[in-house]
């Protein structure tokens, strides 16, 4: 029998564990007694756990530890075996259970910084992280020199890092660092402590910590991780503008990189979005000079003549949105920008201009959010270099393409006044027609004043007065448009000497009217005109 134990002995140091535990089996046969017994069942404990027999590592260390007169080395050995075992089989709370009465045992045992690692570790798979820490703690704080700690200082960083304990996490982290200056991890230890004051929102730090690392460890995975971070924290400069100074050491200390011009566009987007147009102009200038071929050129053009025009700039902007469009004629933002040349133009009172690229606008991109403005703008530039004819064009196609626009009412106001200086009276009658079936009544009220006094300039009498009675007719009693109309029609009757009918609209008048004046001034005329339809009649 013992023959046989020394021949399995050889077999397992050999790693023949097949013949070792037949071997061992044979020699139990012979002789299951007294220390053969035991050197037996430890060695086909060991077997199984080998084989990764794990629950035959259970059975057999059972069979050991019953037996009588188990020395206690094999007795330590077997029963950390037992705990291994129970560990890979997944049985984390009967494995924590045996880890920790074997360091009850075995306090002073070699093995002890690794079986307290693996109490932390069956902790965390079990998911009783809190349990899992404190483990490692008691371990770096025990045994700070054993490579169990330094290991269990990353799992305990990690753990607090993936529990968005950042503040925890990097203080670990750092003493990982602080210890370990050398190690090929300490970039990665670098990495996550910038993750942590991303995860922060402490950009600025972040940005720093980012930088530095990719200044040190090009060409690394961490390098890698470390720029998808600082283009991470790129999309948050406008809600960081702190950020910036950050942002822009990046870009001085890797101006090549494809990283650098995003951001450099972000950060001028970032102070457009704060409406700081000075510094959101000098940074699309610089990067408009910077990055000369780059996609986002156009973009950054864009920006800069908007911030000119905010800064009231008009001739800047106007240069930089003539420029863009005679360069990206077809860039989606030509429109917009066409329509911005056309403003500046009008504000510079260069209204010729305006009206061309007005019309240019609404006609070559045929798009709905600019047309209709661009047509009523045209129309009133126009109007300003005293061409009637054209400006009618514009507010007709206005008026007949976009009858819901908000310029639409304005437009056949003027459509109706362009007519009547045409002598056109059907176009006046349909615009009016028009502005009838629109829900515009005050504006329907102040055209038809304006075409009463055109018709009395025109020396129309029938005509005026059938406008003054439409606005006398039309409602709206306690505006001034209608006040005037009354006062015009009572003077018109007045010329007439219809007496009477003069009368009735001035009572009216100052019934109706909010202005004291008038009213006053009515109340005169009335008293007038009775004494004079009295003197009529013959009455004294």
């Amino acid at each position: 029998a013992w023959t046989r134990l020394l021949v399995a002995d050889a077999y397992y140091r050999e790693n023949n564990l097949l013949l070792a535990r037949q071997y061992y089996q044979s020699a139990l046969a012979l002789y299951p007694y007294g220390r053969l017994e035991v050197n037996v069942h430890a060695g086909l404990t060991w077997c199984s756990f080998q084989l990764k027999e794990f629950n035959k590592t259970r059975s057999e260390s059972t069979q050991l530890l019953a037996l009588q007169k188990v020395p206690k080395p094999v007795a330590t050995e077997i029963s950390l075996l037992r705990a291994h075992a129970a560990f890979n089989l997944q049985d984390y709370g009967q494995a924590i259970a045996a880890y920790e009465k074997w360091l009850l045992g075995a306090p002073r045992h070699p093995a002890v910084p690794e079986v307290y690692f693996q109490v932390g570790w069956a902790h965390y798979l079990n998911k009783s992280y809190l349990d899992a820490v404190e483990t490692w703690k008691t371990l770096v704080k025990k045994y700070p020199e054993a490579p169990e700690s330094r290991q269990a200082m990353f799992w305990m960083a990690d753990t607090y890092f993936q529990a968005g304990e950042n503040q925890d996490a990097r203080r670990v982290y750092q003493k990982l660092l602080a210890k370990h200056p050398d190690s090929p991890d300490s970039k990665a230890f670098r990495l996550r402590i910038a993750n942590t004051f991303y995860n922060q929102q402490k950009d600025e730090a972040a940005i720093r910590r980012f930088t530095a690392i990719i200044q040190d460890h090009p060409d690394t995975t961490e390098a890698g991780e470390a720029q998808s971070g600082i283009e991470a924290a790129s999309y948050r400069i406008t809600d960081q503008m702190d950020t910036i100074p950050a942002f822009l050491e990046y870009i001085e200390k890797f101006p090549k990189s494809s990283l650098a011009e995003d951001i450099h566009y972000r950060i001028g987007e970032a102070y457009y979005a704060k409406a700081r147009y000075e510094e959101s102009l000098s940074a699309f200038l610089k990067f408009v000079l910077t990055y000369t071929k780059s996609p986002r050129t156009p973009s950054a053009q864009y920006y800069i003549a908007v911030c000119q025009e905010q800064l009231g700039h008009t001739l800047e902007a106007v240069l930089q949105a003539h420029s863009f469009v005679t360069n990206y004629p077809q860039h989606e933002l030509a429109p917009e920008m066409m329509f911005r040349l056309a403003s500046g133009e009008f504000q510079l009172e260069r209204y010729a201009e305006a009206a061309e690229h007005f019309v240019a606008c609404a006609e070559n991109y045929d798009l709905r959010e600019y047309q209709p403005r661009a047509w009523y703008n045209a129309a009133i530039a126009y109007e300003k270099i005293q061409l009637p004819e054209q400006a009618l064009v514009y507010y007709e196609k206005l008026a007949k393409n976009y009858p819901q626009d908000a310029n639409t009412s304005v437009s056949l106001s003027r459509i109706v006044m362009m007519n009547a200086l045409q002598r056109n009276q059907p176009g006046v009658a349909a615009a009016l027609n028009l502005m009838e079936a629109r829900q515009d009544p005050a504006l329907l009220q102040k055209t038809r004043l304006g075409l009463a006094g055109f018709y009395k300039e025109q020396d129309n009498p029938d005509a005026y007065e059938t406008m003054l009675k439409k606005v006398m007719d039309g409602g709206l009693e306690k505006t001034t448009e209608y006040s005037m109309a009354l006062v015009e029609l009572a003077s018109l009757y007045e010329g007439r000497k219809d007496w009477p009918t003069a009368l009735t609209v001035y009572r009216r008048l100052a019934k109706t009217t909010p202005e004291a004046k008038w009213r006053k001034a009515a109340k005169k005329r009335i008293k007038l005109l009775k004494r004079i339809i009295q003197a009529d009649q013959g009455k004294p």
